[in-house]
């Protein structure tokens, strides 16, 4: 699936989204945070950081996906 679709499917089930060939652990929130911009970002020590800076490949990749794990009890922090 492409990046918007990730993001609409992950903000209805409260999930988080990544990319498939992405090799880390990170993941990313979807919010609508003006704060935050469009993601949170975290990381293998399951901190929250802010914002993201997306590259043009991942923008433009069909190989976004929903994680399992929930982001409902997380807070994004300034």
């Amino acid at each position: 699936m492409n990046i918007q679709e990730a993001v609409k499917e992950g903000m209805e089930q409260k999930k988080m989204i990544k990319r498939k060939s992405w090799k880390s652990p990170e993941r990313l929130i979807p919010t609508n945070d003006p704060y935050n911009l469009m993601a949170g970002y975290v990381s293998s020590e399951k901190r929250v950081c802010r914002g993201w800076q997306p590259m043009a490949d991942d923008l433009m990749a069909n190989d976004w996906g929903v994680t399992s794990e929930s982001y409902q009890n997380l807070t994004l922090s300034m």
